[in-house]
């Protein structure tokens, strides 16, 4: 063997190549035929479970016809023992017809009629009486208590005997309010009448079978190892799985050994193919370059050529540590392009996935918006916030507000503890920290934030007093109404009054109006252009003609129903039984469908915007000067600390003290 495999690579390649197909070849005949057995016995197992089914809907459906006898007497009146008291003949007519149902089921072997506390007897054969009836028929000798069974007995059942069992069907007759009988049906079954039927229908016999009908057992034969069951509408089949096996037979074990030497001889002659044409180019190189030793192995002297080749080619560790650092350095300065077109409002969902395809991650749909004052150096901060990403919450970092405030963005699906964590890692003063699903919404909540960390770029009385500004509701009412010529006068006047002041202040009266705009735009579905959604004060001019555009459609465009819901929940917002669920069956839809319309129209959960309803309801009765009991109760809140509790996370600060800041200002 040695000799044979040092003389050439090509010998080498054959040997190895026809060892490999001969062993993949016994691996994957294993395999097939593994899968086989087991996808053969799956679909007879199957197959089998059907059938068993199939017996058990068979064995409901003659127990159905044993109760539709049942039905038939008591239909029919003149049956009853207050009608045979008054003409005999009755019972004969009742005799009749009992013989009639011999031939509905071949289950039964006997059946009889008895009445309540009677010890008559009606069957096919004539009337007996229950103590002469139950030893010589049924093969029972305790007659009393099968009868006081009897007469107790109201609904479906089954009572035991020897070798059988006693099916029984109660009924009553109710023909006026002065006559009221009532009495019970009776077939009895045998257990081997049962057994063969199952038989039949299942088509194989098994000795160890269990069988249930509405909860009484008919049949217990044998213990079963592997039971297998199969249930119907009120029946239950039980049979062993082990008499029931499946087993391969010799002609598959045959046919798979076949199919195995077959597909062995195809993958060793495309073994030595392969070996042939993947020894092709070595051996033209060997043959060009004269690499043939005495040993006739070409790849030791290939492997000397590449290396002495590679010794020359060689980088140094310096120079390709300045690559790499050049690379990070570009991946850096992207990422905080990409976050501060974040930071700005400038990105949308293709940026998104332009900022993955660059290597950032986004794990969730949810950001926080944080401002960071500290005197620390950008480069700590950088690696500060980087260090602190894991899998579940990412931090992005940039300059934000000035000298030594910084914008960090927080991606995850629950960012509730990013703001402590930014505390005990960062050397800095952490402000803000409100959740968003909308890139939109970024800029604003940084503002709100910075605001909070520098008091002295906008006043937070400067803040309530533009967003509460009497033209600027105004403003609102107008664009409810379609009244172009109030909302361009109120508009105009709304900016006039700040015209003056700082250039964040006049962003916020900007923001304030384009946000009424485009919540006007979505109840009338109109498409709002883009350049109406950049720029700052500058482009004041272009938001008339949005207000000019929206009221001369507004009447022209019909409501959808994705606003019609809108509108209802913002009509019901107090409700206390407003739940999903009742707003689906209302409009007819399922919960998922209302969740998506309600994401697509206002960018949050139905959750969030109810919570969003309420607390708005909440701050107007608080400016109106009631008290934090009243607006608890109206706004849906059984209890006042988590109503405190959720306004104080919502408007930043207590209810009380938004109340009374309120008042003061007024």
């Amino acid at each position: 063997m040695k000799r044979f495999l040092g003389k050439s690579v090509l010998r080498r390649y054959l040997f190895s190549f026809v060892s490999i197909a001969m062993i993949s070849c016994a691996v994957i005949g294993m395999i097939m035929y593994m899968v086989s057995v087991r996808e053969m016995r799956a679909a007879a197992q199957e197959e089998q479970y059907k059938r068993l089914v199939l017996a058990a809907e068979d064995m409901d459906s003659q127990m159905e016809q044993l109760q539709l006898i049942a039905h038939r007497l008591q239909g029919t009146v003149y049956y009853a023992p207050t009608y045979f008291k008054r003409n005999p003949y009755y019972e004969v007519e009742l005799l009749e017809d009992l013989k009639r149902f011999t031939n509905y089921s071949s289950l039964p072997e006997h059946f009889f009629v008895r009445y309540k506390e009677e010890d008559a007897v009606y069957s096919a054969n004539g009337k007996s009486f229950m103590h002469v009836y139950a030893p010589r028929i049924l093969g029972y000798d305790d007659a009393e208590a099968l009868a006081e069974y009897l007469d107790h007995c109201k609904s479906p059942g089954a009572y035991p005997l020897h070798d059988g069992v006693l099916a029984v069907f109660p009924f009553s007759f109710n023909a006026s309010k002065a006559y009221a009988d009532s009495g019970t049906m009776c077939f009895y079954l045998t257990e081997e009448t049962l057994m063969e039927r199952v038989w039949l229908i299942f088509g194989q016999r098994a000795e160890n079978m269990e069988i249930i009908w509405k909860d009484a057992l008919l049949v217990q034969s044998g213990e079963m190892d592997d039971p297998v069951a199969a249930q119907s509408k009120h029946t239950a089949i039980t049979l062993d799985q082990k008499e029931i096996g499946f087993h391969v037979g010799e002609e598959f074990v045959h046919m798979s050994l076949l199919v195995i030497c077959v597909f062995a001889v195809l993958l060793c002659v495309l073994a030595v193919v392969a070996a042939v044409r993947s020894y092709r180019p070595i051996g033209n190189i060997a043959r060009r370059h004269n690499l043939h030793g005495a040993d006739g192995n070409e790849l030791e002297h290939l492997d000397r050529a590449l290396s002495d080749t590679k010794s020359q080619l060689k980088i140094s560790q310096k120079q390709l540590d300045e690559k790499l650092q050049q690379l990070r350095d570009m991946r850096d300065d992207l990422q905080r392009y990409f976050t501060l077109c974040l930071v700005q409002g400038t990105a949308d969902t293709a940026t998104i996935d332009s900022m993955r395809e660059a290597g950032m991650r986004f794990p969730g749909a949810t950001f926080a918006a944080y401002i960071l004052k500290s005197s620390v150096p950008q480069e700590s901060i950088y690696r500060t916030v980087e260090d602190m990403s894991d899998d579940n919450l990412v931090f992005y970092a940039v300059p934000f507000g000035g000298e030594k405030h910084y914008a960090v963005l927080v991606n995850g699906d629950n960012c509730a503890a990013a703001g402590d964590m930014l505390s005990e890692a960062v050397d800095a003063e952490v402000f803000g920290g409100k959740q968003t699903e909308a890139l939109g919404e970024i800029p604003s909540l940084l503002f709100d934030a910075l605001t909070k960390a520098s008091p002295s770029c906008i006043r937070p009385s400067d803040i309530a007093r533009c967003r509460e500004d009497e033209r600027l509701r105004k403003f609102r009412k107008a664009l409810e109404n379609g009244d172009e010529v109030t909302a361009l006068e109120s508009m105009r006047g709304y900016f006039a009054t700040y015209a003056q002041d700082d250039q964040m202040l006049q962003e916020l009266i900007h923001n304030n109006v384009t946000a009424m705009l485009l919540s006007a735009s979505y109840e009338v579905n109109m498409n709002v252009p883009r350049t109406f959604l950049r720029g700052g004060p500058e482009t004041w001019p272009l938001l008339e003609g949005w207000v000019s555009a929206l009221c001369a459609n507004r009447d022209s465009v019909p409501e959808h129903e994705e606003h019609q819901i809108i509108r209802y929940l913002r009509e019901h917002a107090l409700d206390y039984d407003l739940m999903l669920e009742g707003v689906a069956e209302h409009f007819r839809r399922s919960s998922r469908q209302i969740t998506r319309i309600i994401q697509a129209e206002t960018g949050c959960s139905y959750k969030e915007f109810i919570l969003r309803l309420r607390m708005e309801h909440a701050k107007q009765m608080l400016k109106s000067g009631k008290s934090v009991a009243e607006t608890c109760e109206k706004v849906c809140y059984a209890s006042r600390s988590h109503f405190i509790k959720t306004f104080t996370n919502y408007a930043g600060m207590t209810p009380s003290r938004y109340r009374d800041s309120d008042l003061e200002e007024g």
